[in-house]
């Protein structure tokens, strides 16, 4: 009865609110296509309780989660495969983010995993907050409209800082993803977690490379940007001086 419960009250409302979040990011309603919205939602939460059922570690989890919503919303909504890493990134940010939240504020107050779980009560207030979190992000996108393709126009130079951006957000989200792990194995044991020098040091090797793309993107982009404002200021000036010679010749007799 609480694994029915919990699918229902809380598995596929995340699933979909999740969903909601990512097609915000590039103002689509996840109204849009109801059947896709609610087949992700179905196939999120099933994979979702059954990496639960069969004991994935935490940190497996969450990287099956985000490989396998970026393989759903390529297949289910055609994205290119970009637009689609971007959308898979955002959705499991936002989980990390919210989960972050959620045990910060408990921990805080001295209460842990175990006695979370321990308590009705206190399992439905954390879901409820956990939930409440991706309601506001969700709201606060659709309210404002939000669509990051406004941030950048169709040219090679905005393709780059796009990509930047989306590998900053990457290692971003790795950086919190480590930290989380950490927090979860010192705090709430109870929790799933592999935490050993062999994973931080994966994780820091995997920063370390993602870093280093960065400012490879960043050096391009910069380079681009050059040549562009280059181009853009030296043909007026090109101009001016041809224009300056034709108004010489015309006085020369």
């Amino acid at each position: 009865m609480d694994f029915i419960l919990r699918f229902i009250l809380v598995d596929l409302p995340e699933a979909f609110l999740l969903l909601t979040i990512s097609l915000a990011m590039f103002n689509h309603s996840v109204f849009e296509k109801k059947k896709q919205a609610f087949l992700f939602a179905f196939l999120f939460s099933v994979a979702g309780e059954f990496l639960s059922f069969i004991d994935v570690f935490y940190q497996p989890k969450v990287l099956l989660m985000f490989l396998l919503t970026t393989a759903m919303i390529i297949s289910l909504y055609r994205f290119n495969l970009l637009k689609s890493v971007f959308m898979g990134t955002t959705a499991i940010g936002s989980m990390i983010v919210s989960e972050s939240i959620v045990l910060v504020i408990f921990n805080s107050q001295q209460i842990y995993w175990t006695e979370i779980l321990s308590t009705t009560m206190l399992t439905v207030i954390v879901r409820t907050i956990y939930l409440f979190i991706f309601v506001l992000f969700a709201f606060t996108l659709r309210m404002a409209k939000f669509d990051i393709r406004r941030l950048f126009q169709q040219n090679r130079i905005n393709r780059y800082l796009f990509l930047l951006i989306l590998v900053g957000s990457i290692e971003f989200l790795l950086i919190l993803f480590m930290n989380t792990s950490f927090f979860i194995r010192s705090n709430n044991s109870d929790v799933l977690a592999a935490y050993t020098p062999q994973f931080q040091l994966f994780f820091q090797l995997a920063i370390l490379a993602l870093f280093i793309v960065i400012v490879v993107l960043f050096r391009i982009y910069i380079n681009l940007t050059i040549n562009r404002v280059e181009e853009e200021t030296g043909t007026p000036y090109l101009n001016s001086i041809q224009d300056l010679f034709t108004a010489v010749r015309s006085y020369v007799p």
